[in-house]
């Protein structure tokens, strides 16, 4: 409850420093920008860093090779039934065989994440652990396969333009 409160009472600052680009203070905290991308990474043209509503947003359909969602897919922030919704919207980003990398820097100061690769169905398989891994490992593996359609036509069909 304290840190929805302070949370709320900051919306504006955050607003104005995310949209300025220049640090503003808060009620309780100063807030500037962060830089997601070195200089001299963002420059080499091969990285595109894009900002995304993971929970609405259907853009950037099988664009990428690799997501990684950092201090956002946990569940002190989001119930199961919401983190589902976004890990699938994740998915239909990435390309076949991309990387999904899940990330979180725990109170203490510790780095804890997971590395999924994804596979046939939509499902995705566990690459790699840090320390403890994510804490959504079993949810991002439990995830519903993807729907096929197959674009053959049906059996009864295929015998009546036979004949």
């Amino acid at each position: 409850r304290l840190m929805s409160r302070i949370a709320q009472a900051n919306v504006p600052s955050v607003r104005s420093c995310c949209g300025s680009g220049l640090s503003e203070r808060g009620r309780f905290l100063t807030f500037r920008p962060l830089k997601l991308l070195s200089p001299a990474l963002a420059g080499t043209g091969r990285i595109e860093a894009v900002e995304d509503d993971i929970l609405r947003d259907r853009y950037f359909l099988h664009r990428f090779d690799v997501l990684r969602a950092a201090n956002i897919l946990n569940y002190c922030y989001f119930d199961p039934k919401t983190l589902e919704k976004m890990l699938a919207n994740l998915r239909e980003r990435l390309r076949p065989s991309g990387l999904l990398i899940v990330c979180r820097t725990m109170p203490e100061g510790t780095n804890h994440g997971s590395v999924f690769k994804l596979g046939e169905q939509g499902r995705f398989s566990l690459v790699a652990e840090l320390n403890d891994g994510s804490e959504i490992t079993e949810l991002v593996l439990g995830l519903a396969p993807i729907q096929v359609t197959t674009s053959e036509p049906e059996p009864a069909l295929l015998s009546a333009a036979a004949a």
